[in-house]
């Protein structure tokens, strides 16, 4: 094989590497957009969901390894699937119901505060619960197994989450364009006392919204897991590059948080192999030449 064949391959790897870690973040960012964007909640908790995910997925899976014949096969996927993202919402009710209702009326500054000391409460949690060490749930990668590219081998599991992820932004673009309740959604962001005066329920759609940015967190946790290790401290790791696909995309957009998520994963990725001491330091930026030259994003601005 050429030198030109391998540097292809090792290219194209490293490609479907930054795609693999652009489907975690906009996962995570997207959710984050909404919430800031259409209920106007600067929630950085909303991260914690994505560590919760992460914790949960490790569970489940390790659970659904131990069942009999298909079932061990098919359960982890089940697990990651279907399983975290139900409880998630199942803990994302009690939050919202308890915790983030009073938050709306508040002031960002006090938002800001009161979500990061429930960040901080939640990893508290987590380390309660699962205690510092790491924990490993890679059922998933290993069913899947690898594919061979030239002389490299890649695991198939990564281009399993980019064909998920795939299909969560073309539900989303659905819900968001050819749906009433997504269509409401969206008006409730742009004037939500014109909304309010249609008689349609606004606090129903605020629990939707936040329910459905907790679920993709979570579900972000939980497709994460089986690639790497959890470990208690994740969540505050996403806090950063999460709002930099937001400022880099655009508030409230989900094309912006397609695209910013694609050239975070990028930079991330390249940078960490040819520049790694800075592979960060680019992100912010690229964030900053973004705030000076379009301040509202790439998609800035609320879609219509």
């Amino acid at each position: 094989m050429s030198n030109i064949e391998t540097l292809l391959i090792d290219q194209g790897i490293r490609l479907l590497n930054s795609l693999y870690y652009s489907s975690i973040i906009f996962l995570v960012s997207v959710g984050l957009s909404f919430v800031y964007g259409y209920l106007n909640l600067l929630n950085l908790a909303h991260v914690s969901f994505l560590g919760i995910g992460i914790f949960l997925g490790a569970e489940l899976i390790q659970q659904a390894v131990q069942l009999p014949s298909v079932l061990s096969t098919v359960g982890p996927f089940i697990a990651i699937l279907i399983g975290v993202p139900v409880l998630i919402v199942g803990i994302g009710t009690v939050f919202e119901f308890t915790i983030f209702k009073p938050l709306y009326d508040m002031e960002e500054t006090f938002q800001l505060l009161a979500t990061f000391g429930i960040v901080l409460m939640l990893e508290g949690v987590m380390n309660l619960i699962w205690g510092g060490e790491l924990l490993s749930a890679t059922a998933p990668s290993n069913i899947l197994g690898t594919v061979g590219i030239g002389t490299s081998t890649f695991p198939v599991y990564v281009i399993f989450v980019i064909g998920v992820t795939s299909l969560v932004a073309i539900g989303l673009y659905y819900f968001f364009e050819r749906t009433r309740l997504g269509r409401i959604t969206i008006a409730m962001a742009e004037n939500p006392e014109i909304v309010k005066t249609s008689g349609i329920n606004v606090r129903r759609t605020h629990v939707l919204v936040l329910l459905l940015s907790a679920l993709l967190a979570g579900l972000a946790g939980a497709l994460w897991v089986p690639n790497a290790s959890a470990s208690v401290g994740i969540s505050l790791d996403y806090i950063i590059i999460s709002f930099a696909v937001i400022v880099i995309g655009g508030l409230g957009s989900l094309k912006g948080a397609i695209v910013g998520s694609l050239v975070v994963g990028v930079i991330r990725t390249w940078g960490l192999v040819f520049l790694p001491a800075f592979s960060l330091v680019l992100v912010f930026l690229l964030m900053a030449t973004v705030v000076v030259v379009k301040p509202t994003g790439i998609y800035g601005g609320l879609e219509s």
